[in-house]
């Protein structure tokens, strides 16, 4: 295989996402982080953490997402 990367790919990345649902926010934002804390071994980069609510179900989201 030659070193040459302009002969192919050099570089992937692989999007996670996990999502935690809960009737309170912070049940949510805490697992969310234990999830994270649990995937530190796959050195995630560019991470978003992002809360929402969804009304008509009446549960708490806590999205984690990065990249690999």
């Amino acid at each position: 295989m030659a070193a040459d990367v302009l002969c192919g790919q050099a570089e992937s990345a692989v999007s996670v996402q996990v999502d935690v649902y809960s009737s309170t926010i912070t049940e949510a934002r805490t697992i969310r982080n234990m999830a994270l804390d649990a995937l530190q071994v796959l050195r995630p980069a560019n991470v978003v953490k992002t809360p929402s609510y969804e009304p008509d179900l009446r549960y708490h989201r806590a999205t984690l997402e990065f990249q690999v």
